[in-house]
């Protein structure tokens, strides 16, 4: 009886653990690691003024944002909130670093916006970054993220939204970092546009400074400097303890718990406890973690030379452009384009051939249409610095485009007649028609890509 009872007492403490490590959220059960950092409270924002910040109104109710400008100052993290995050990178297997992000408008500052970074003390070693850059043209959103990886290696990888996207409106930008798969997943209001292959972290110096929207960076001349500050606003910037998903239950056995002191999250109109988890889509599933929404695509992946594409994703083979691609079901199904076949009868050449950089068959003769060249079986490459006016034959010809007769090629690939052929003279570029003086008593003139030097009645002085 004793025995039994023995039994039973471990199987209910065992059960009772296990619940207590649902609720808990973590993925370890190490009491160094925390559940967040705030990056505005670790550099002492919240405390005092820095040049170049100044407090602005958020996208959320609750909590300062602040807007950062090309003059901020340093903004460094305090040793002990860099020794969290340090333990936190390297010990917890799966976190993630958020932000609502608003880009300034201005043309000169919507490029290499930093959110956080971690570099050497010197500045010049680049540990961790994750950076965002809006496009030219006022709409689509990159997201660059820069690892040290355990070779100490320096990998780059990138996510990109649709290019309707308007960068200039405030924006959730999360990575989540997943060590023990190997994987780092970015997302954008909640949507992951990136999911990409990394080979973990190298080992972190004690003394690395962790930074807010800025890089410290050495120059040319090997001076520290701060780079890529960012330009806009900022709120709720943080370091996040994730979950794995081996500590998750399955999915039809997932419950809605009402846990007192958590936040609960929103998405899409809807409200998520702390802890909860659902699925938003037949790929993709999303768990509440303190107020913050992380969602996971768990649908297979498939993989191209290290590029990873999503269920349903399509893309040009990385070892040949000519075949199209498609994600299905964790397979890469690639085909040929399906290409029309030429009627070369009324040509004078009957051959098919496929132009380099092109992947359908043209007859021989057409292979040179909107280049502005055209075919010859036997040609000379005539071009701005080789023309003569007399006429030139080339010994052996080739066969290939050429420029029309009467026309040259110029040194941007373009056939032009050979009166509108720069000149060079003396490492300067002079356009066909324009001269100048090159003494006293000389003066020089461009001409169908040659410099013609005459005599002329002397200056004075």
């Amino acid at each position: 009886m004793a025995v039994l009872m023995m039994t039973q007492f471990r199987v209910i403490f065992l059960v009772a653990t296990l619940i207590s490590s649902l609720l808990s959220g973590t993925n370890s059960s190490d009491p160094n690691l925390v559940d967040k950092i705030e990056m505005f409270k670790a550099v002492g924002l919240l405390n005092k003024p820095f040049t170049g910040v100044t407090q602005t109104s958020g996208k959320l109710a609750n909590g300062k944002a602040f807007h950062f400008t090309d003059k901020t100052t340093h903004l460094i993290a305090s040793q002990g909130a860099y020794n969290q995050a340090n333990k936190l990178i390297h010990n917890s297997h799966d976190f993630s670093i958020f932000a609502w992000a608003k880009i300034d408008s201005d043309p000169s500052a919507i490029y290499r916006n930093t959110i956080v970074s971690i570099s050497s003390k010197a500045g010049s070693e680049l540990f961790l970054l994750v950076m965002i850059d809006g496009k030219r043209r006022g709409t689509g959103l990159k997201v660059t993220v820069s690892v040290q990886d355990k070779r100490g290696s320096r990998t780059q990888y990138y996510g990109e939204t649709d290019r309707l996207f308007d960068f200039k409106k405030w924006h959730n930008i999360t990575v989540r970092f997943q060590d023990a798969q190997s994987l780092i997943r970015i997302f954008v209001d909640d949507k992951m546009i990136a999911v990409k292959e990394f080979k973990g972290f190298d080992i972190f110096p004690d003394d690395a400074e962790l930074r807010l929207a800025q890089v410290y960076a050495v120059d040319a001349e090997d001076l520290g400097d701060i780079k890529n500050r960012f330009t806009g606003d900022l709120q709720d910037v943080k370091f996040i303890r994730g979950t794995s998903l081996d500590d998750c239950p399955p999915l039809d056995r997932c419950k809605c718990t009402d846990i007192v002191g958590r936040k609960s999250c929103v998405m899409e109109g809807l409200k998520f406890e702390d802890g909860q988890r659902w699925k938003k889509d037949k790929c993709t599933v999303c768990d509440c973690k303190s107020g913050q929404v992380i969602c996971t695509h768990i649908c297979p992946t498939c993989n191209d030379t290290g590029v990873i594409y999503l269920q349903g994703e399509t893309w040009k083979a990385a070892t040949n452009s000519c075949l199209d691609c498609r994600c299905e079901k964790g397979k890469s199904i690639c085909s040929p384009p399906t290409c029309p076949v030429p009627d070369c009868t009324s040509k004078k050449y009957k051959d098919l051939i496929i132009p380099e950089g092109k992947c359908c068959p043209v007859c021989k003769e057409d292979q040179c249409m909107g280049t502005g060249k055209e075919y010859r079986e036997c040609g000379c490459k005539q071009t701005c610095s080789n023309f003569e006016p007399s006429g030139s034959n080339c010994n052996p010809c080739s066969e290939g485009c050429f420029c029309p007769r009467g026309q040259v090629l110029n040194d941007r690939g373009q056939c032009v007649a050979p009166i509108r052929c720069p000149c060079t003279y003396n490492g300067e570029t002079y356009q066909s028609g324009q001269g100048l003086q090159v003494g006293p008593c000389k003066m020089c003139k461009c001409f169908i890509g040659k410099m013609f030097c005459f005599p002329t009645r002397c200056r004075s002085g």
